[in-house]
């Protein structure tokens, strides 16, 4: 909210006179005039609110712990470790329970790394609009 309010507050205010003069509603500056100018900013909030809910666990657990169709993929991640570690210690003593672990994490992070590379530029361009004090 912050983060959006600040970048809300950096748009030039006679655009919006000139979209009251114009006729334009409260919603049409919004979306015509408003928004267009924070996509940045936009794009950064939903990714961090994507990875923040990709990697929510806790409310998982407490909301749907039987339901495993509605789990995250953390949760999945916590029962993938937990069943496969017996099974792996008796095919091999000398496993280490943490290699599954670290394996499957990296898995689940690659599609948020894969991803990282396209938006970069827009992260970086909504980051430096946001903080900026005018």
């Amino acid at each position: 909210m912050l983060l959006m309010s600040n970048s809300f507050s950096q748009v030039d205010k006679s655009y919006v006179e000139a979209a009251v003069i114009d006729g334009a509603g409260h919603l049409s500056i919004m979306f015509q005039v408003m928004f267009p100018q924070c996509k940045g900013m936009a794009l950064v909030t939903a990714i961090n609110t994507a990875i923040l809910k990709w990697n929510s666990w806790f409310e998982a657990t407490i909301y749907v712990p039987n339901n495993r169709e509605y789990w995250p993929l953390q949760l999945w991640v916590k029962s993938f470790t937990a069943s496969a570690e017996d099974f792996l210690k008796s095919a091999n003593p000398n496993y280490d329970k943490n290699l599954l672990q670290y394996c499957v994490i990296v898995a689940a992070t690659a599609p948020i790394l894969i991803a990282f590379p396209f938006f970069i530029g827009r992260l970086e361009k909504g980051m430096a609009v946001g903080g900026v004090k005018g």
